[in-house]
């Protein structure tokens, strides 16, 4: 992922902007955290697993981006949105 700069561009950005939308959402209501990691992650999967089954396409690269650095945003989104839930629960 090092060798890649749109990949870890992209990663980066997602690791950063998925928990930034979390918390301001959670501002709304608490249980709101939870949607835009879990959302990401529905949307990489099957954008993933069309590249696997479709595999010559044009733009397959930057799908193959978006799908993974949504997924790696995603994954890790959703263990800061359990730390936010479970801070913003004691108050």
């Amino acid at each position: 992922m090092s060798e890649d700069p749109i990949l870890l561009a992209s990663t980066a950005s997602a690791l950063i902007l998925i928990p930034i939308l979390s918390k301001w959402l959670s501002l709304k209501k608490l249980k709101y955290v939870f949607i835009p990691p879990i959302l990401a992650l529905v949307i990489s999967f099957p954008l993933f697993v069309f590249l696997v089954i479709v595999q010559n396409i044009s733009i397959g690269r930057y799908l193959f981006y978006i799908s993974m650095s949504l997924w790696t945003g995603g994954f890790f989104a959703i263990f800061i949105s359990l730390y936010i839930y479970k801070k913003n629960k004691k108050k």
